[in-house]
């Protein structure tokens, strides 16, 4: 159950909430989404279930508690679930753009993490035409 979480495993929950959240953005949470988001969520044993419901408005306080490290990943991953079900959305930019702040991060470095992903998805895509 997810109000017994211990404390240990905070920052799971809330990267797990702010995957929830991006994929709701755009008003419809596509299968793929929700696959991704339960696969992390198994990564860390955490039931999620009564997250899907829960409506989630990122606290600043804890996201700039996170390390740099911790932010770098959820934006990443955040990044990822966007472009999963091929499409990414405005309001999904958006909600990228207010954790990102909400983080402190500046928008420059998430732009080099989205660059940094489009040019990992071309190496994986070349590989794939080589090794098929």
């Amino acid at each position: 159950m997810i109000s017994n979480v211990s404390p240990y495993m905070d920052d799971a929950m809330l990267y797990l909430k702010c995957l929830i959240s991006l994929s709701k953005a755009d008003g419809k949470i596509h299968a793929k989404e929700k696959t991704y988001i339960e696969m992390q969520a198994d990564l860390y044993s955490i039931d999620i279930n009564e997250l899907w419901d829960a409506d989630f408005v990122a606290n600043s306080n804890q996201l700039l508690q996170l390390t740099r490290l911790a932010k770098i990943s959820i934006i990443r991953d955040l990044l990822v679930l966007s472009y999963i079900d091929g499409e990414f959305h405005l309001k999904e930019e958006q909600e990228i753009n207010e954790i990102a702040e909400k983080m402190g991060l500046e928008h420059s470095k998430v732009q080099l993490i989205k660059d940094w992903l489009k040019k990992y998805v071309n190496v994986l895509e070349e590989s794939y035409e080589i090794f098929k």
